[in-house]
């Protein structure tokens, strides 16, 4: 379960979706703030919830690029999984060789006993063999040994709960907002800082942020933007705001979309949507990106405050700066749950796994899969014929378009926690179109507890 609850501000958050804040300068989170878990992924138009983790969302519109500062080097093909995990930034990529559909980078994330982790691992989808590109230790049987820093410092914290964005320019990149990091005394922050891992280089650049006047800030068609809602501030204030940041790497800066509110109910102003309401305020939420590219909205399900869980839809007019609540026509719903995966294809936005329950105490995570129907505004659960993921929350997942596909129609699916507190380092990928699961790695459970509690399904 959550150890910390971390800051959200589109400056400075974490499970929400983006980073640190200065008054009316930034989202005003403490430094970062996801898109469940979740959030969310994202491609063109298409949006992920850095969600993360940490709080609030970032929905990503177009590409971007970046570069860095680690000296990285990739080790032998047939390395051990990465340590078992929860809440780690993804991204997928082109495979790096003729034999490879796509690969899947691994960054950080919180592993067993409150341990932070800063290493960066890809898995080869078509080999089915981990790399560990850089390795914070040394891991079972030598596979993983340690790289220093060239420019010690110049890196992103580890952190867990980031927002996260993948861009698709002529580089591509994982973009990695606030969260909840931790500095090497060992005392977690909520930060606010926005990071560009570049993937022909796997180097990272740092932002640099300014505030816009809403004003004069023009509408930059074809600019590449994320959007960021909502999540956990610093010192325990949860969020409804919602920023948007125009990209344009090394330098981002902010807006303020809509301003948010103090009550953790849905107010009678302060929103100006349809229905005159906005969204609660809350962290663990999933955000997933709607519509034409001249009119994207934002399409915000679940979460949780301090003590209920959410269940509710909201859709965001990103032009318009305006709420309107979703009510859906049938009876039929998921639970209301935080921590989920969530992507949108073909008019659905579908949902998978998250935690719920009564309370945070007595919450369980969940393993369904839904899909929400826009135009219909109805639920369904969808059916899951074969082998499915075991139950989890707080997983990390990206959406993507196969390789000659014009369309986002998988999603993939890494780590997480499960029942009896055990986390997971295996990969699933769904296909969108199918509804079929296929285990691309199985899981290596960490710890003679887990190991000995899920016995027959480690491999």
């Amino acid at each position: 379960m959550d150890e910390f609850e971390t800051a959200r501000d589109p400056l400075l958050s974490e499970e929400h979706k983006f980073v640190s804040h200065s008054p009316q300068s930034h989202p005003g989170r403490c430094h970062i703030q996801r898109a469940s878990s979740e959030g969310h992924f994202s491609r063109l138009l298409s949006w992920r919830p850095l969600l993360g983790y940490s709080g609030a969302f970032v929905l990503a519109f177009l590409a971007i690029a970046g570069v860095t500062v680690l000296i990285l080097e990739r080790f032998a093909a047939d390395a051990y999984p990465p340590a078992c995990r929860k809440s780690s930034a993804v991204a997928v990529l082109p495979g790096r060789s003729s034999n490879t559909s796509f690969e899947l980078l691994v960054w950080s994330g919180m592993g067993r006993h409150k341990s932070p982790l800063s290493d960066l691992h890809s898995f080869d989808a078509g080999t089915g063999q981990w790399h560990a590109e850089r390795a914070s230790s040394r891991g079972r049987g030598g596979f993983w040994r340690r790289i220093t820093w060239r420019h010690p410092g110049r890196g992103p914290l580890p952190r867990w709960k980031a927002g996260t964005a993948q861009v698709l320019d002529n580089k591509g990149g994982l973009v990695v907002f606030g969260g909840d990091a931790f500095p090497a005394h060992g005392r977690h922050i909520y930060e606010s800082d926005l990071w560009l891992l570049e993937f022909s280089s796997l180097k990272w650049r740092q932002a640099n942020v300014t505030a816009a006047d809403h004003a004069r800030l023009p509408d930059d068609v074809g600019a590449q933007k994320m959007v960021v809602f909502g999540g956990r501030g610093a010192h325990g204030l949860l969020l409804n705001d919602v920023w948007e940041a125009t990209l344009s790497f090394p330098n981002v800066t902010w807006r303020l979309l809509a301003p948010g509110t103090k009550k953790h109910h849905a107010a009678e102003d302060g929103g100006g949507g349809k229905e005159g309401v906005v969204p609660a305020p809350r962290k663990g939420h999933s955000a997933v990106l709607v519509g034409e590219p001249g009119s994207p909205h934002m399409l915000v399900f679940g979460g949780r405050d301090t003590q209920d869980y959410f269940g509710d839809l909201w859709l965001f007019d990103i032009k318009a700066g305006t709420w309107e609540q979703v009510e859906p026509s049938s009876r039929i719903a998921p639970a209301a749950r935080d921590h989920h995966a969530a992507a949108f294809y073909h008019g659905k936005m579908f949902v998978h796994g998250g935690r719920s329950g009564v309370s945070y105490e007595t919450s369980r995570p969940l393993d369904g899969l839904w899909a929400f129907d826009l135009q219909a505004r109805a639920w369904q659960q969808v059916p899951q014929p074969g082998a499915t993921p075991l139950p989890r929350f707080l997983h990390s997942y990206v959406q993507y378009a196969p390789a000659g596909s014009p369309d986002a129609s998988r999603l993939v699916v890494f780590g997480g926690e499960t029942l009896d507190n055990c986390r997971l380092n295996d990969v699933w990928e769904l296909s969108l179109g199918s509804m079929l699961w296929s285990q691309l790695s199985p899981p290596h459970f960490c710890g003679h507890k887990c190991k000995m509690a899920f016995r027959g399904t480690e491999v």
